[in-house]
């Protein structure tokens, strides 16, 4: 199968590399620099000490036509998605979009009612070192659900090494992520600190449970202690971890705060609702950016 992946970033080299194993990939790149070197080097995947190369294809988004592929996986940041939503709309291809928070969901209602589109979350920890160079810095899992109910025909099968499990309900899915991600990214950007010292730090675990208590309150989490355990194991699974957020703000580049704490602070507007820590830390993040 042909497969694109829009996005040379750390999850878009991650998901090339182990697709390559079975399927014919193609990175497609904002530049033509990033395209001539993923041609040239392949993709390098490091994992548990020892490098892998994956020969994939690579073209920059301007010369690429997004038709030539079964499934193109959408791996851009969220702020990057109103660039080339003109050019998924001209696609036949099915699309596959992975990214954090939930903005991107209203841009999957603007396109066409007749496409193919998955949405999923992507649990793995990866660090882009160079432009083809991707270190695996964690195992988890790929969730996947299928936008419509009545489309399940998902292209890519699950492997040992990339396992993908398949969701009923994308909303709760996406809703469980961003949890995840608003708890720990911006905390994390904000105090520049690891994964792991929100929950080892006295004074960073009472305003990560200060947090926790005023998120799953505003977006009518279920099963709150559940939730609670899912967001400290994976502190605990990435405690050296820094999280994509804080990487952001250390090299300078934009984060994808509107769209994860954004979207949260949208939902207590329409609530009415006050939140002062996710409105304090959005403003923080803001401010850093």
């Amino acid at each position: 199968m042909k497969i694109g992946i829009i996005g040379g970033g750390a999850i878009g080299l991650l998901m090339g590399a182990y697709l390559a194993e079975e399927h014919a990939v193609t990175i497609v790149t904002r530049s033509e620099g990033q395209a001539e070197d993923i041609r040239h080097n392949g993709i390098h995947l490091v994992k548990d000490g020892q490098e892998y190369i994956k020969k994939v294809e690579a073209a920059p988004i301007s010369v690429q036509s997004l038709n030539d592929f079964d499934l193109i996986v959408v791996a851009v940041k969220q702020y990057a998605l109103e660039e080339i939503v003109s050019v998924l709309e001209g696609t036949n291809s099915s699309l596959f979009f992975v990214q954090n928070g939930m903005s991107h969901v209203e841009l999957v209602k603007r396109l066409s009612h007749d496409k193919t589109v998955f949405v999923g979350v992507v649990e793995h920890g990866a660090l882009k070192t160079n432009h083809h160079t991707v270190v695996h810095t964690g195992v988890g899992l790929v969730k996947v659900s299928a936008y419509q109910q009545n489309q399940w025909n998902f292209p890519i099968t699950s492997n040992a090494d990339f396992p993908i499990v398949y969701e009923e309900n994308p909303h709760d899915m996406l809703t469980k992520k961003l949890v995840v991600n608003a708890m720990i990214n911006p905390l994390t950007a904000v105090l520049g600190v690891p994964n792991g010292d929100l929950l080892n730090n006295g004074y960073y675990k009472q305003l990560f449970d200060s947090l926790f208590e005023e998120i799953s309150g505003l977006l009518q989490i279920e099963d709150y202690n559940g939730m609670k355990v899912h967001i400290e194991s994976i502190c605990r699974k990435t405690a050296r971890n820094y999280s994509s957020m804080l990487r952001d703000i250390q090299e300078q580049r934009p984060t994808e705060i509107d769209s994860i704490l954004g979207y949260v602070l949208k939902v207590a507007a329409e609530k009415n609702w006050r939140a002062p820590i996710t409105s304090s830390l959005y403003l923080m993040v803001k401010g850093k950016e």
